[in-house]
């Protein structure tokens, strides 16, 4: 992550699949909220990063997402799935 206000580069930690790895395959931000959602297929998971306090909060998904898009109006995201032409909608 770098701060937009002071060009700082810094790292969050991602959790890792029982293989040690994690594949980090989409990006989307809610600039209504100052969320920062990323998909991780290998885990199944949704990583949701605060931008104001950098806390990252885990959301797992039944399936792999590949793809994030955000609706700032409804404040849902919306993850496509790799290979089963599924789409999870959470709401945040």
């Amino acid at each position: 992550m770098i701060d937009g206000a002071t060009g700082t580069a810094f790292q969050i930690a991602t959790p890792v699949d029982p293989l040690g790895c994690n594949s980090l395959s989409g990006i989307a931000v809610n600039v209504i909220t100052n969320k920062i959602y990323v998909a991780d297929s290998s885990s199944k998971n949704l990583l949701v990063i605060d931008g104001m306090t950098n806390e990252l909060t885990v959301r797992a998904l039944e399936f792999e997402p590949c793809s994030l898009a955000v609706d700032t109006a409804s404040n849902r995201v919306y993850a496509s799935h790799c290979g089963n032409n599924q789409i999870s909608i959470v709401s945040d």
